[in-house]
């Protein structure tokens, strides 16, 4: 019963822990992703990398939020998704242990090998500001009060 209640304990615990994920943000020029005919994207091109061993739906409205916040601030109410890249990469790491046990005054050393696998999930993007004269241009938006603030942050 002992062992039941530490698990339940644990994994509450886990749930409850805030997952972390790692935000980097960069206004690009426009030449560098829309080429020299563009000028008009100055100053709305930004790029955005997200990235968490955490759940992808997470890191993905992380993503969004940010960018949408960047919006907002800039005085814009929408943007578009340029250059999508997203997924998860995986890396394997082995650690190996040795337990001893004694009996009638023995030593047993018993090697055990771990295995553990880390998943990190990436969301990178392009995206643009754009204004509400734009948006017949664009076959995707993204609504930047679907996003930001935060649901939990609204009043």
């Amino acid at each position: 019963m002992k062992k039941i209640f530490l698990l339940s304990f644990a994994m509450l615990w886990a749930c409850a822990i805030p997952q972390n994920v790692d935000v980097k943000l960069k206004e690009l020029k426009y030449n560098e992703v829309m080429g020299a005919k563009h000028p008009e994207f100055e100053g709305r091109l930004f790029s955005i990398s997200c990235q968490s061993s955490g759940d992808s739906d997470f890191v993905d409205n992380k993503c969004l939020e940010n960018a949408s916040e960047t919006a907002f601030r800039k005085g814009y109410l929408y943007f578009t998704i340029k250059n999508q890249d997203k997924g998860t990469k995986e890396t394997q790491r082995t650690m190996t242990t040795t337990n001893v046990i004694v009996s009638n005054g023995v030593k047993t050393y018993i090697p055990e090998t771990h295995t553990y696998v880390d998943r990190i999930y990436h969301n990178n993007f392009d995206f643009i500001l754009i204004n509400d004269d734009e948006l017949l241009k664009y076959d995707n938006y993204y609504i930047v009060d679907d996003y930001f603030p935060p649901k939990g942050d609204r009043v």
